[in-house]
């Protein structure tokens, strides 16, 4: 491409960068009505600017046929732009629909494709020559017939936005006649200078100044956008703001009357601007000329009231007029209604006290679990939440809900037949309901209630509101509210009176369990003294015959009454042993029941040396049933604080378990050895054991490891209970160790060992 020096390339060159300036204004401002069209019909000046002086800077011909193709682009675009931004402007916006805007656009494509196939067929250029005449290579064009049938299309577009221009022009305001005519001289400065470099005729026939003239347009159109636009539509703006306002407003005068009312105001008084025009103030608002007082000239005033016909709550703002003169000529007020907002506080308030109240109520209803109490709780509390005339609590037992309290009946029914009555649920329409549903149920007017049983006691009751108590599914009672007041219950105090009546059954639930509870304790623990009272009698009655029977078998085994062969010795001797076992579960069930932890008397002991005295005789009666038991004791081990006589039944305890659950020929092991501060005393056994599940109920009392009537091994399951209630009043502990059945048992007593102890001489 040869280049060369065009003068006439510098002012389009300025005008592409004036143009680039439009388009970013314009878009910026794209929400304005024909922004958005303008700023593109500014992007193709900036395209036609610059593809034309390119044409001028290019000296051959190869070169400015290439760039005028790149000027078609912009040229067939402009007058489509400009039609479509005049009917943006001009209020026809629903004339640019797609199937619209495909038909302006298909004249501009046929003549881009045309323009790039000219070689072909020379629609758009007969011929292109180069003139050199001003010293420079300028184009000159012989226009075939389809350049001259698209000047039409485009000279018709550009008419077109003319005369609706025009028309805006003579019908409009005065201010909109200014916008409408700089727009229609951006219109037609353009087509002049194209007419005359089409017609070559002017001072450059071969300089086409239509770019330039166009980017002059394009400014002529953003300044009468942006500067004339408010100007413009600001009164029209503003009619249509007031008049479409959902707030109320009220122009009063300075004589403080009426004036003037938009149709929102008018709506929220109730009123017509015939009624209301030149009435005084105070007619019609509840405002005093006083009210005016508070706004001062720069500021404004806020009031909240009622209107008296409508009842609506509205926020009043009080603003002058004319705020920049020493005095105001009048007044404008704006209301709106600000009734949902007050509602919602109200409701939001009453939420807040209900809530209140509520908790209160539950605190109350749960600090007793007297059924009586939460009874005369309910009947207290009630009445902070949900207002009413009567209320009673009815308790349910089958198909039958019997009145347990009631309150403020005597006075409407001095008969007393509310406060006692038992109703049958199912014919009785109100609680068969809310027994079925489990859901409140309200009733505004009892007299218009299907099924509503009308007796003179309460044909005062108008209005009625009741809840079931339900617990796990099931209606305990019920809560109602008696009203004089036809209409005073809604089904929204109707589920309040639920919230309250769920608390009140959770109580009432709790104080029937608790007195359920009260009632088996104390059955439970009358059978248990009774059994402990049967168990001392039977052991002092055991007791004293025992003796006897130990005695006489000890003299005659003794020979002491006459002579015995070895047979009858030797059955005196089993006889004497079950006796002194017997014996011994007897003085274990009398210990058992006098025991007293706090009344132990303690002496210091050496357990190595008192143990022996203690396991020799269970030693010779183990011998005896073939259980050989060897001790083992580590010396010294003590001395300790215990109570002997106690200790001693839970040595014997232990032995006569492991000679019991022992098989013949059994060994049992006693040791004693010191661990740390304590004494560690252990019984181990190889007999039938101890399952794995049996250890933890192992020393409660009267449990047996086999509790069946056909068990192997007697004993009445008291032992155990014994030696672990001795040794922790000793401030030691007993466990018991097995592997599981069949391998053996072992006791282990651990006994606390003080530092230093002083023995008696």
């Amino acid at each position: 491409m040869q280049l060369q020096f065009d003068p006439y390339a510098l002012p389009l060159l300025v005008s592409a960068s004036l143009a680039i300036v439009l388009v970013v204004l314009a878009w910026r401002r794209r929400p304005t009505t024909g922004a958005s069209a303008i700023a593109l019909l500014m992007a193709a000046m900036v395209l036609w600017c610059i593809t034309y002086a390119l044409e001028l800077l290019s000296a051959d011909i190869a070169s400015k046929q290439l760039w005028i193709k790149g000027e078609y682009i912009a040229i067939v675009s402009i007058p489509v732009l400009w039609i479509v931004f005049v009917l943006q402007y001009t209020g026809r916006e629903h004339l640019l629909t797609r199937r619209n805007l495909l038909l302006l656009c298909i004249m501009p494509v046929m003549t881009v494709l045309l323009v790039w196939t000219n070689a072909w067929h020379g629609l758009i250029h007969r011929s292109v020559a180069i003139d050199t005449s001003l010293g420079y290579a300028l184009l000159t064009v012989t226009y075939g017939p389809f350049f001259w049938l698209h000047g039409c299309y485009t000279y018709a577009l550009i008419l077109v936005a003319a005369l609706l221009l025009l028309r805006n022009t003579l019908s409009g305001t005065r201010l909109q006649r200014a916008q409408s005519s700089l727009l229609l001289i951006a219109v037609l400065i353009p087509v002049v200078g194209n007419v005359i470099y089409v017609l070559r005729v002017g001072p450059t026939p071969l300089i086409d100044l239509t770019p330039i003239l166009f980017t002059v347009a394009g400014m002529l159109a953003v300044v009468s956008l942006f500067r004339f636009r408010l100007l413009d539509i600001t009164p029209v703006a503003r009619d249509m703001l007031i008049e479409g306002m959902t707030d109320g407003v009220v122009v009063i005068d300075s004589q403080y009357r009426a004036i003037d009312l938009n149709p929102a105001a008018k709506e929220m008084l109730g009123v017509t601007a015939r009624e209301t025009i030149g009435l005084p103030v105070d007619a019609i608002l509840p405002l005093q000329p006083q009210s005016f007082n508070g706004s001062r000239a720069n500021s404004s005033a806020h009031i909240e009231a009622v209107l008296g016909r409508s009842g609506r709550f509205v926020d009043l703002q009080v603003s002058p007029l004319k705020p920049d003169s020493r005095r105001s000529r009048g007044w404008l007020v704006v209301m709106r209604d600000i009734s949902d907002r007050k509602r919602a506080e109200q409701a939001e308030r009453n939420q807040r006290n209900f809530v209140d109240a509520l908790r209160h109520a539950s605190a109350a209803l749960t600090n007793t679990l007297s059924l009586d109490e939460v009874l005369d709780h309910i009947m207290d509390e009630i009445k902070l939440v949900i207002p009413h005339d009567a209320c009673r609590v009815l308790l349910v037992e089958g198909d039958v809900a019997t009145v347990a309290r009631s309150h403020d009946y005597a006075e409407h029914d001095p008969s007393g037949w509310h406060a006692n009555h038992r109703f049958t649920i199912s014919d009785t329409e109100n609680l068969r309901l809310m027994f079925q549903t489990r859901q409140p149920l309200a009733i505004p007017d009892t007299r218009t209630f299907p099924g509503w049983v009308r007796t003179p006691e309460a044909e005062w009751l108008r209005s009625f509101a009741g809840a079931p108590m339900v617990v796990k599914g099931q209606v305990i009672g019920f809560l109602n509210l008696d009203s004089a007041v036809p209409g005073f219950y809604t089904q929204e105090q109707a589920q309040r009176l639920q919230a309250f009546a769920d608390q009140a059954s959770i109580a009432l639930e709790n104080a029937r369990l608790y007195s359920s509870l009260q009632e088996t304790n104390a059955e439970l623990e009358f059978a248990l003294q009774s059994r402990e009272e049967m168990i001392q009698n039977v052991s002092h009655e055991l007791r004293t015959p025992l003796t006897l029977v130990m005695g006489y078998i000890e003299l005659l085994m003794g020979q002491q009454i006459g002579d015995l062969n070895t047979d009858q010795v030797s059955a005196l001797g089993v006889m004497l042993q079950q006796s002194q076992r017997l014996h011994f579960m007897v003085n274990s069930l009398l210990a058992l029941q006098s025991f007293n932890p706090d009344k132990l008397a303690l002496e210091p002991v050496f357990l190595d040396r008192w143990l022996p005295q203690v396991v020799g005789p269970w030693q010779r009666i183990a011998q005896e049933t073939g259980h050989p038991i060897h001790a083992v004791y580590e010396e010294p081990l003590g001395p300790a604080n215990v109570a002997t006589s106690f200790l001693e039944l839970v040595i014997g305890n232990l032995l006569d378990n492991a000679i019991k659950f022992s098989p013949h020929g059994g060994a049992i092991e006693v040791t004693a050895h010191r661990s740390d501060d304590s004494a560690v005393i252990a019984i181990a056994d190889h007999g039938i054991g101890i399952a794995p599940d049996k250890l933890d109920r192992i020393f409660d009392r009267f449990f047996q490891v086999d509790g069946t009537s056909t068990r192997r091994f007697g004993g009445i399951g008291i032992g155990l209970a014994l030696c672990q209630a001795i040794v922790q009043a000793h401030g030691g502990h007993i466990q018991a160790e097995s592997a599981g059945v069949g391998h053996g048992a072992t006791f282990r007593v651990t006994l606390p060992l003080p530092r230093t102890i002083e023995i008696a001489d």
